[in-house]
């Protein structure tokens, strides 16, 4: 055969191919002598690769390798046994890993490491192939490659991952190549028996049985490996894990190992099992609690007609009676005025003065009674109103408030200072309401020194407006805020008409825009009463 002229670099990979399987024949012993000794040919070819190639015959003596450019590939004179291929400590793994390909007729591959008398160390990669022209192995194809970068820099990565392994508080850390054998195991976490192994350096299989080997590991390892990330939930032995894989790559982007983290959550899932066991119980609560609210608002709405008719009926009674009375002195004193001796007629205008303050008291109360009946059937209704929230201009519901207070203003000398105000979402009804009563309050408990002047302002606090109406008033004792609010309570001086129930009603009306309302006072000093509404308030009864 002459010498092949065709360039290394035009050479394919299915020609290449090609020359491999010739090479196959070649270690072939009914392979013709004079070819053999034609050999140089695909030598030639073959020098273009940058791997070490070397071709053995059956006995595993060299027949043949290439010139590799690599400087650190393990070039070996012909006749030698592959064992030159490797440094003494590695020799036993390479005799194993043959054994194996003559025993299974498969391809093997092993990492050993060179070191040079200047010290340095570089790791090569051997892949082992059978030649199998009949059947029959006929010599071996061994491809060395230098990985010292590769492994330099799986190393860096599995010395970062080691660090993170030893520092998962209730878990653990695995990192494992394409046979699934372990480079990393550690982690606080890891089952003791498990560790007592040693993993490093064995597969899956030789540390764990089949059964959990196939359910548990492989459904993760090995989609991780083929560049698949995973998050699944898994447990074992009435334990919860979470297990993460992510696919670890090379600077190139080969993915040469996988990793898994695994983290115990047995105690959160325990956690959340008792959160949805309270969440269900907090659900049944709040429906029974549902069910109590519409049978109370039932009874209030009962108890409305019943404080409408039945005591509403009686007190106008009461006051019809009055009215008679009243008329009977009257025409009692028009029948005896006549008749009586002017002692007599003294006597009597005093008992009849006396009658009369009686009637009047008894309407006074009556009447007081009427209102405070009014006040508790309104406040009732008031709950049950159904709200229509829009769009409320408060620099427009103030200025109707002065107007409607025109004359409590006017005779008061009250001055007003109003900032900015907002556009909210409301009740308008609701709204109006709420700052009618706080600018009444404040026009009606003065201070009898001065005149009133009320300040109110606005700020927008996150999500929710607060509105502040402050005042120069005769103030309230802290002692008395937290009574203000309660039904029919009225604290201070009573020298003025009210019934207690203003600023009930104007909490009530708040608390049904979802807002709150507070109140900061001291005696002679003035009050300031702020109101917090949400910039969405939703209806809530």
């Amino acid at each position: 055969m002459k010498p092949s002229t065709l360039p290394p670099e035009s050479m394919d990979r299915n020609g290449l191919i090609e020359e491999i399987k010739r090479l196959r024949d070649m270690v072939d012993p009914s392979f013709p002598q004079p070819a053999r000794n034609n050999f140089h040919p695909f030598g030639e070819i073959l020098n273009a690769c940058p791997n070490l190639i070397t071709v053995t015959d059956q006995d595993c003596k060299i027949i043949y390798q290439n010139r590799a450019t690599g400087p650190h590939l393990p070039l070996v004179k012909l006749g030698e046994t592959v064992c030159k291929l490797v440094d003494e400590p590695d020799k036993q793994k390479l005799l194993d890993a043959f054994h194996l390909v003559q025993q299974n007729h498969c391809t093997q591959k092993i990492k050993a490491r060179r070191v040079f008398p200047d010290g340095s160390e570089y790791w090569i990669s051997h892949q082992i192939t059978p030649l199998i022209p009949k059947d029959t192995i006929a010599g071996y194809l061994i491809t060395s490659e230098d990985i010292t970068g590769f492994s330099r820099e799986k190393d860096r990565l599995i010395q970062i991952h080691e660090a993170l392994a030893a520092n998962i508080p209730s878990g653990y850390v695995v990192m494992f190549d394409h046979e699934l054998r372990y480079l990393i195991a550690d982690g606080k976490g890891m089952e003791p028996s498990v560790r007592a192994l040693n993993p490093v350096g064995k597969t899956i299989y030789e540390i764990f049985p089949q059964e959990i080997c196939e359910q548990f590991l492989e459904p993760i390892y090995l989609p991780t490996l083929s560049g698949k990330a995973i998050s699944v939930m898994q447990t074992f032995q009435d334990r919860h894990h979470m297990v993460n894989s992510h696919p670890v790559r090379d600077s190139s982007g080969q993915i040469f190992a996988g990793l898994v983290i695994t983290q115990e959550v047995t105690d959160l899932k325990d956690a959340q099992k008792k959160l949805e066991l309270a969440n269900e119980s907090l659900e049944q609560t709040v429906a029974a609690r549902t069910s109590e609210l519409e049978q109370l608002n039932q009874d209030l709405k009962e108890m409305t007609s019943i404080l409408s008719h039945d005591l509403g009926g009686p007190l106008r009674s009461i006051l019809s009676i009055s009215d008679l009375l009243e008329f009977d002195l009257q025409q009692l004193s028009k029948e005896l005025t006549p008749s009586l001796t002017p002692g007599q007629l003294a006597t009597f205008d005093q008992s009849a003065s006396s009658f009369r303050e009686h009637i009047d008291l008894v309407n006074r109360a009556t009447h007081q009674a009427q209102r405070l009946l009014e006040g508790v059937i309104g406040l009732a209704k008031m709950g049950r109103r159904e709200l229509l929230f829009e769009e409320v201009d408060l620099n427009q519901i103030l200025a109707d408030i002065q107007d409607a207070l025109f004359d409590q203003i006017s005779s008061s000398g009250a001055e007003f200072d109003l900032g900015p105000l907002p556009i909210i979402q409301g009740d308008s009804l609701s709204i109006y309401q709420i700052f009618q009563n706080l600018v009444s309050n404040a026009l009606k408990y003065r201070h009898p020194d001065r005149a009133p002047h009320l300040s109110i302002r606005a700020e927008t606090k996150e999500n929710q407006f607060s509105i502040s109406v402050q005042d120069n008033g005769r103030g309230i004792s802290q002692k008395d805020i937290p009574q203000i609010f309660q039904l029919f309570q009225r604290v201070g001086v009573q020298n003025t008409i009210g019934d207690g129930m203003g600023l009930t009603y104007t909490q009530t009306l708040v608390h049904r825009h979802q807002g709150k309302i507070f109140c900061e006072s001291a005696i002679d000093d003035g009050t300031t009463f702020t109101v917090h509404i949400p910039k969405n308030p939703q209806l809530c009864d």
